[in-house]
């Protein structure tokens, strides 16, 4: 191994003064010389700091006022190009692969003017999309708290020739995260909407839930959120 120290560069230049001790000069040179030992990592930091009696930081410090690299900045490079590559490759795999997330609900409404102002009036969504298709003779509007680009939103179809339907015994409710279930159906009752099930934690233990009914019979679970 071939280790090469710019002297005239990095030498003080009164080191060359015919005054300047060649004990210390030599002493010098030894310094620099166990240094570049460690940064081509010929040399262990420790034999290192026991032959320059130096403590950890100190070695550190006098390796990074010559522009060598001590094992600490070295591993912290090897951290971020590993970071940089695992992160790269779990990029690659979702890039290479199908992703889904949940888009909407739809229910069918009997009267798309008074569930409108249901959701968007006592439960405060937005009224994000409404579209009407004559061909079909349906309407289909979409509402939620932010768009469906990232959040889940309830389709609202309403069938022009379709007054009412039979909700079923399959399909259960909606649910909506609140942050005080008590004031909110307290002030729901004001809007006069329908609570089934009045403020409480659930039977056999767990969250404190609600039950509202929107204008179609559908019901809507209430969950106190923190």
């Amino acid at each position: 191994m071939k280790i090469t120290l710019d002297l005239p560069q990095d030498l003080p230049i009164d080191v060359f003064d015919a005054g300047f001790p060649e004990e210390a000069f030599a002493a010098r040179v030894r310094e620099w010389a166990i240094l570049a030992l460690v940064d081509a990592r010929r040399l262990h930091e420790h034999e290192a700091q026991r032959m320059l009696g130096l403590e950890r930081w100190e070695l550190v410090e006098r390796m990074e006022a010559l522009g060598m690299r001590p094992t600490e900045k070295v591993f912290d490079e090897i951290r971020g190009q590993l970071g940089r590559a695992i992160a790269a490759r779990g990029m690659a795999r979702q890039q290479g692969r199908t992703t889904m997330r949940l888009l909407h609900t739809m229910i069918r409404v009997n009267d798309l003017d008074e569930t409108l102002k249901f959701y968007c009036g006592a439960l405060e969504m937005k009224l994000l999309s409404r579209k009407d298709y004559p061909d079909g003779k349906f309407t289909l509007a979409f509402v939620g708290y932010a768009d469906e680009k990232n959040n889940t939103v309830v389709e609202l179809t309403h069938n022009w020739d379709t007054k009412s339907y039979e909700i079923g015994t399959a399909f259960g409710h909606l649910a909506v995260g609140v942050s005080d279930i008590y004031k909110t159906c307290d002030e729901l009752k004001h809007k006069g909407v329908k609570v089934t099930r009045e403020p409480g934690p659930m039977k056999f233990g767990g969250a404190v839930i609600a039950f509202i009914e929107d204008p179609n019979g559908y019901k809507i679970e209430l969950i106190e959120r923190e």
